[in-house]
């Protein structure tokens, strides 16, 4: 029965799994006895079986293969957008602490500025102040030397008599030696080119009595001129 069971599943394909069952259980059946192609096509089946179950497994390892190399990528992703979201948080409190500096600099710079502007303003009006207390000064010494000079103005001429001729205050200033009154003759518009009777300007009189004094005394007289 047997084997005409195998005989015929041997012709009918629908019938030959059922005889290969009952072929691989049968303890009691000799397969040597069993049609070569019944055997055949069982190693064909199984072959194809095996071959299927390898393709399984090798399409079951590549898709578990490609998920994890998906949920690697996705952690990369997910790993890099939280590293450009760190570096990007530490740029923004870098900026932000850099521009915070940049504001600190730019007050300190602007107090050292007004710092330095109302010192230099202070200065100057002390040195204002000064400027006008000295010339207030001379101003009192020009007055007591031109009354004590019998003299009216800084650029009035005066005669020194009928035989010696006329000069100017800066000339009276020259033969005194007083560099300090000719100083305060200038700063109050006193004529420096004004010439007395022998056509001498302060400077060439004063240039001349110093090449007859050996002591240097007109030397301050000759810087003031000069």
């Amino acid at each position: 029965f047997w084997l005409k069971f195998a005989n015929c599943s041997q012709q009918n394909p629908l019938i030959r799994p059922a005889a290969m069952r009952f072929c691989s259980v049968c303890s009691s059946c000799d397969r040597t006895k069993v049609s070569p192609n019944l055997v055949q096509h069982h190693d064909e089946d199984s072959r194809k079986v095996k071959e299927a179950d390898l393709a399984m497994r090798v399409r079951m390892q590549e898709e578990r293969q490609r998920q994890d190399l998906h949920a690697r990528q996705e952690r990369q992703r997910v790993e890099e957008a939280r590293r450009r979201e760190m570096e990007a948080k530490k740029r923004m409190k870098r900026e932000e602490a850099e521009a915070q500096l940049r504001e600190l600099e730019a007050q300190r710079r602007q107090a050292e500025q007004k710092a330095k502007e109302a010192e230099e303003k202070l200065r100057a009006e002390q040195v204002e102040q000064e400027r006008a207390a000295k010339a207030a000064e001379d101003k009192g010494k020009l007055d007591v030397w031109m009354k004590s000079k019998n003299l009216k103005e800084v650029n009035s001429k005066k005669s020194l008599g009928l035989f010696s001729g006329s000069v100017f205050p800066l000339h009276i200033a020259v033969r005194e030696k007083d560099a300090e009154m000719v100083n305060i003759l200038l700063a109050n518009d006193a004529d420096p080119t004004s010439v007395n009777s022998l056509k001498w300007t302060p400077l060439q009189l004063a240039e001349r009595l110093a090449a007859k004094d050996s002591t240097g005394a007109y030397d301050a007289v000759l810087a003031a001129l000069k």
